[in-house]
Parts: C-alpha cells; sequence; structure tokens
C-alpha cells in the first residue's frame, strides 16, 4: 500500500506541514494513515461509477460525494469537504475549466485534478492557470490514474511527461499562441468545442449557464480570431477541428487503451469479488455519502 503523504521510497514528503483541513500532520508510519476524501464531478454515469470503483477499493482513498454538472458540484463543495476533486472538462451544465475557477475562490485549500479525453497541449495550461494541480487523461492506465491523485494529494503538479517537456519549452507565464486555436480565451475555446459537436447557440447558452446573445458576441469573437467569413466556414471549421483532434487522440492512446479496459476489467471483478461491486445500477448523479460511511 503506497500512502499519498510520502512517496514510494519512504522519503520525507514534499511539503512536511502538509495537513488535511487544518489538522496537523505526524509522521507517517502507514498504520494509522487518514482517508483521503475525493468528489468526482462527472457528466458520464458510467465513468463516474467506474471511477468511484476504482477509488473505493484503495485503503488510503475514499469517494464521498458526486456530481455531474457544475452547480451541483459547487453545492457538493460545502456539504462534503473534499480533499480534493476529480474535474471532468466537458460536464453536463457549466464548464470543467469555469468550475476549477470557482472551486478555488471558494476554497483554497482543496486540491483539484482535471480529467478529459480532450487535447492535453490544448486543455493542459488552460486547467492549471485556472487553479488545478493536474491534468490527466482519461486514457491513462489505472496505476497512472490512481498515482495523479496521490501525487496531487501531496501537493505536487501531475502531468504527462510530453506536457512538462512542452511547458518548460513554452512556459505558462508565455501567452504567445501556437495557433489560432490557441489564441482563443478560455471560453471561446469552450464555445468552439461545442459548436464542433453540432450544438445550436441556445443549446451552448444551456449548457454554459449563460445568455444567447453572450454566445453570440463569443462566436463573432471567434470567427474574427479565426478570419472566418461566416456562421458556416466557423461550424466548418470547428468540426473538422473536432475530427482531426478526436482522430489524433485515437492513434495516440489505442494501445494505452487496450490496457486501460483489461485492467478496469480486472480491477471490478476484484471489487465485486470483496463484495463492494453490488451498488444499485441506478446511482443519482449527485449524492453524498453519509458521514457515518467515510
Amino acid at each position: 500500500m503506497v500512502c499519498f503523504r510520502c512517496n514510494v521510497a519512504g522519503e520525507v514528503p514534499a511539503d512536511p506541514h502538509y495537513s488535511y483541513r487544518g489538522e496537523p500532520m505526524n509522521a507517517c508510519n502507514h498504520t494509522n494513515q487518514q482517508t483521503a476524501r475525493i468528489l468526482i464531478v462527472e457528466d458520464h454515469p458510467v465513468v463516474r461509477r467506474g471511477l468511484a470503483e476504482l477509488i473505493n477499493a484503495e485503503p488510503d482513498l475514499r469517494v464521498c460525494g458526486e456530481a455531474d454538472d457544475a452547480p451541483a458540484a459547487v453545492q457538493l463543495l460545502g456539504q462534503v469537504h473534499p480533499d480534493l476533486v476529480l474535474v471532468d472538462i466537458s460536464l453536463k451544465r457549466g464548464n470543467g475549466i469555469d468550475l476549477v475557477k470557482q472551486i478555488k475562490a471558494r476554497d483554497g485549500q482543496v486540491k483539484i485534478l482535471v480529467t478529459s479525453v480532450h487535447d492535453e497541449a490544448l486543455y493542459a495550461e488552460r486547467a492549471l492557470r485556472a487553479g488545478a494541480m493536474g491534468y490527466l487523461n482519461k486514457s491513462e492506465p489505472i496505476p497512472t490514474i490512481l498515482n495523479a491523485i496521490r501525487q496531487v494529494l501531496r501537493g505536487r503538479i501531475f502531468l504527462s511527461m510530453p506536457m512538462v517537456n512542452r511547458m518548460l519549452q513554452n512556459p505558462v507565464q508565455d501567452n504567445t499562441p501556437e495557433s489560432p486555436i490557441a489564441s482563443l480565451s478560455d471560453r471561446e475555446l469552450q464555445v468552439f468545442e461545442l459548436i464542433s459537436r453540432g450544438l445550436t447557440t441556445r443549446e451552448i447558452a444551456s449548457k454554459l449557464l449563460l445568455s444567447i446573445k453572450t454566445i453570440e458576441t463569443h462566436r463573432d469573437h471567434i470567427r474574427m480570431k479565426l478570419k472566418l467569413k461566416n456562421s458556416t466556414e466557423l461550424i466548418h471549421h470547428a468540426v473538422q477541428w473536432f475530427l482531426e483532434s478526436n482522430a489524433a487522440l485515437r492513434m495516440g492512446h489505442e494501445e494505452k487503451t487496450d490496457v486501460l479496459e483489461e485492467r478496469q476489467a480486472a480491477s471490478i471483478g476484484a471489487v465485486t469479488a470483496n463484495g463492494n461491486g453490488n451498488e444499485p445500477a441506478g446511482m443519482p448523479a449527485t449524492y453524498a455519502v453519509p458521514e457515518a460511511s467515510r
């Protein structure tokens, strides 16, 4: 068992003054370690349940709540007091990057790890600037997912090695865009991504909890930045970007996905064998674990 307070070699924790919710941290002895509370914010029920089962199978981690959109996550934040929040970028309502900013504004102590299938090169830096401490692609193997959670709980930044190298060459503070898409603001990128998925202006406004007029203004700004003549060109460009991005991700993560599926099947089988996989199939999209069961 690996304790999130110290690393595998048993060295001094990254932050020797690290404490949980104001409680002083004593020397780690691995026998009386505190369980980290995790809040999952994910709009796909199957993915949300898989993450919950994976986390709850670990002795030092426990899911304290789940939400499928930003408003529910903000409401739960004050109820369950998580130590770490797993935030997906694409949510049922709201957006993950905006949610990260809201969480940090409400609770500066809580740590945030962003999970997504989106291009790390485009979203990781934005997530860090918003206040997250890591970015994890969902196609990563189970050991990597658990390692990312524990690294962030220790107070360390978690990114893939290619992204670390990329950021060392082009630091977050350097706002010089590498492409027209990279020049879009966080909100404009959110709108552009939703356009690429075929959503109308009204649907985008509803999903992002904004007015139709605001979305129309963002669409105009996107067209100007990308040098597109009209809405037809904007939609075509967005769809083409979406298809190319997903094709690249599929090629880059094809082998990782095969390994992930095999290990997930083995993990879920082990959880079921231990008697922890019998929860009802219809788990609510938003819930807080009762205090007595934490």
